[in-house]
């Protein structure tokens, strides 16, 4: 089941969130702009407010003023741009073209070639580029490289957690970094750091919810009834990531075993990149025979997602239902926590 923020942003959303605003261009879950209890009760419009783009301003100079501290030059940078790509993903338009995101934001559009669907990164290239900050950290030794990423991003979210890997292990809230600096204490993460095991109860208890499950139901059966087969919308991304991976698996070195000493890197065949990152792993091209599947993938992919879209999934009797149970459970949350709550309003 897919919660509406701000309780689907618990622990999950709020790392492609901190993804977002860390100029990563990754995808997050976005939601309606209707107002819910929980941000009347923070003084935000949305949710997601939390990260509107003055939130970003004002955290770029946060991160500006707390790389000093850290004895690191950092120029504070509009990063808005990375996300636009985002912003209508729930609207009937977006999933016409790209359905739900998964297999047509696999790959590059140079990678798929004409006819399929692939991401634009030119523009994320070019920021990258002409990032004052990547200019400063590559004229570092790589000592203080090191040094500079764990000033700059922390140690609060784990290997495993920033690789998506699912981890039982809450957020360390404690060490985000100076790129998080305009957000912890009286911001999001301070606000999640303080309720994140009550929002994940509260989603716990929203999923056993019978009102949820008839919904859900619901909406299967209109998706099916249309030629899809669809029973959840977090069991069809699971299975559609899984039938990705196995179409066109992950072939280059395995970073980690190379620096854990498992595998010998001068027994590799090939130019290595820099063994601490992927960042620089080109995956080959795909074969003509790899382009016809993933073709068939995108078409039933954005069919599905309209069919979706048809069926109410993100705005229509569903989508209606979902948010008034939600807001329910959240009305009661804010009562319980109003004193709690009031110290972060915006």
């Amino acid at each position: 089941m897919k919660l509406y923020l701000p309780i689907r942003i618990g622990v999950p959303a709020l790392a492609a969130s901190l993804l977002l605003i860390t100029s990563c261009g990754t995808s997050t879950e976005t939601t309606a702009n209707a107002q819910d209890p929980l941000s009347e009760a923070l003084g935000l419009e949305s949710e997601q407010d939390f990260f509107s783009e003055d939130n970003q301003i004002k955290a770029q100079e946060a991160t500006a003023s707390c790389m000093k501290e850290a004895g690191f030059e950092y120029v504070p940078e509009n990063i808005s741009e990375s996300v636009e790509i985002f912003e209508d993903f729930d609207t009937k338009e977006w999933a016409e073209e790209w359905g739900f995101g998964v297999s047509t934001q696999r790959f590059s559009q140079d990678t798929v070639g004409p006819g399929l669907k692939g991401y634009d990164d030119s523009d994320f290239e070019e920021q990258l580029e002409n990032s004052p900050n990547q200019k400063i950290r590559e004229a570092l030794s790589p000592e203080d490289q090191q040094a500079y990423d764990e000033a700059l991003y922390g140690s609060g979210f784990d290997e495993e957690f920033t690789e998506g890997e699912d981890v039982e292990e809450e957020i360390d809230f404690s060490d985000l970094g100076c790129m998080n600096a305009g957000f912890t204490e009286d911001g999001a993460f301070g606000f999640f750091e303080e309720f994140q095991d009550q929002l994940e109860e509260l989603g716990t208890r929203l999923e056993a919810d019978s009102r949820i499950a008839e919904a859900e139901q619901a909406l299967s059966d209109c998706i099916q009834e249309k030629g899809f087969e669809f029973t959840s919308e977090e069991d069809y991304f699971e299975e559609s990531y899984n039938k990705l991976e196995e179409l066109f698996p992950y072939e280059g070195p395995d970073f980690e075993e190379i620096e854990e000493g498992e595998i010998d890197p001068e027994e590799l065949e090939g130019d290595l990149p820099d063994e601490s990152s992927f960042e620089e792993y080109e995956e080959p091209p795909l074969t003509e025979e790899q382009k016809t599947k993933l073709g068939e993938f995108q078409t039933e992919e954005i069919a599905t997602a309209v069919a979706a879209h048809d069926c109410g999934l993100y705005e229509g009797e569903y989508a209606d239902t979902i948010r008034e149970i939600e807001n329910e459970y959240l009305s009661d949350f804010v009562e319980t926590n109003k004193e709690e709550i009031e110290k972060y309003k915006q």
